[in-house]
Formats: C-alpha cells, structure tokens, sequence
C-alpha cells in the first residue's frame, strides 16, 4: 500500500537517536540547519546544513549531534513506475547531498508546500504529495 508522511523537527538542544533502526520504507530527510552525525549501513557523515539524505529501505541509521532543524518525507516505493524506480535505486547509491543556497531552497520550498498540504488528506492531495516527492528526487537526480 503507498504512503507518504512528511514532518519537521526542530530541535534547540542537541538531540540523539537511541539505537540504530530501519524500516521498510524509503527516507529523505532534510537537514534544514545545525550538524548531524549521520549513521547508514557502517557508515558515518557529517551532515551540515541543506543537506539531503535518501536512506533506502532496511538500510540500517541514525543520527546524533546538536541542535537542528529538518524535515522528513518517508514514502513506499510503489508510487514510482518503473523508470522512475530507475532513478531513485541510482539516487540510493549516492545518499548524502550537499546543497547550494539555490538548490536547497529548491528542495525547502517543495517541502514547505507538502507540509501545509500534509493536513489536507483527500485523494487529490495525495496525489499531488506523491508527484511532489517525484520533483524532490528528480531535482536530487539534476543537482548531484
């Protein structure tokens, strides 16, 4: 069944992940400000402000650090067909994404949007969060 969540976090003291954990889903997170150690799969990034992290499904992470702003979108793969599915296994093998100013307000302005939309739930809500997490990546694919 597809999904989407999209939430913001906003953290004024620093703030630590317990365990490592994964999931079934696909992650992208966001960090909008501060510094974040980032855990995936054994290995460690430092994550700085506009920065993208695509975590696959089952990809063990966490994160740790100080004080922070992000945003994560989790979203089910079956929402892709199956060349856009092309796209996002290469964008996996990349998973960090350092932004320029103009990339990651890019990226922070489709994420604004899905937020005020995420309280909306009706069918062409959904549809319209769904082709904007295609824009999130495929703007991801164009930016690396």
């Amino acid at each position: 069944m597809s999904f989407i969540q999209i939430e913001q976090s906003i953290e004024k003291v620093g703030w630590s992940m317990p365990d490592l954990h994964s999931h079934s889903h696909y992650e992208l997170y966001f960090l909008e400000s501060g510094e974040r150690n980032f855990f995936i799969d054994g290995s460690l990034y430092l994550v700085k402000e506009n920065t993208a992290v695509l975590v696959p499904p089952y990809a063990m992470h966490k994160t740790d650090g100080g004080p922070f702003s992000r945003i994560n979108v989790d979203f089910s793969q079956d929402i892709f067909d199956s060349q856009e599915k092309e796209i996002l296994h290469e964008l996996g093998k990349t998973a960090v994404f350092p932004l320029n100013k103009e990339q990651a307000q890019a990226i922070r302005q489709i994420l604004t949007s899905m937020l005020s939309a995420s309280e909306n739930q009706n069918k062409m809500s959904k549809q319209a969060m769904a082709l904007s997490v295609k824009s999130l990546l495929g703007c991801l694919y164009l930016f690396r």
